[in-house]
């Protein structure tokens, strides 16, 4: 079993914060690893901040549940527990407080920087690897679009069309044609739907 504990460092109001991460734990709202790692980016950044502590163990959990990023707007202001006896209650802090006080620390940066958790203009908290992710794929389909292919054979596309969609006489194209045509034609092609 996993103790949740505060580290030394913060060691003036360690116990009432222990109490309150072991709090959001048992509450459901952090796995006992969104707290570790929060508490570990508010050590790194050389100073407890509850700022960072919240954005830190959201873009965790974020993380967790698949996404690559936390979108700090849906949470700003947002009551993550309500008051409990002594307790006061858990807010995530208004949206413009919030990323001012994470572009403080050292441990958030822009894409330029080399800190472990990225925020971009849009107001999303990423960690490192996944933003890095995001942008090699990003550039990659970048560099794919709009290129349209060599050597490909026009006419013989064209009678291939028409064999698979023939006309229906209907003026409307045939979106499905137009897909397969697109698909021939450029480098990179994104086909959805039913």
């Amino acid at each position: 079993m996993i103790r949740m504990i505060a580290p030394r460092l913060f060691s003036d109001s360690a116990t009432r914060r222990a109490a309150s991460s072991e709090r959001l734990n048992r509450e459901g709202i952090f796995s006992k690893l969104d707290i570790h790692f929060a508490f570990l980016m508010t050590r790194l950044s050389g100073e407890y901040d509850q700022n960072l502590f919240l954005a830190s163990a959201l873009v965790s959990r974020s993380a967790q549940e698949g996404n690559i990023c936390l979108d700090l707007t849906e949470f700003s202001g947002k009551r993550l527990l309500e008051a409990e006896g002594s307790e006061p209650p858990v807010i995530c802090p208004e949206l413009v407080e919030w990323t001012d006080s994470l572009m403080q620390r050292r441990v958030v940066g822009r894409e330029e920087s080399a800190c472990p958790m990225i925020l971009d203009l849009k107001n999303r908290l990423y960690l490192r690897r996944f933003w890095e992710y995001e942008k090699n794929l990003a550039d990659s389909i970048l560099k794919r679009t709009g290129v349209k292919r060599s050597g490909i054979d026009e006419s013989r596309i064209r009678a291939l069309l028409n064999l698979l969609f023939p006309e229906s006489g209907n003026a409307n194209p045939d979106l499905q044609a137009l897909a397969v045509l697109s698909a021939f034609l450029t480098s990179f092609c994104v086909i959805s739907g039913g």
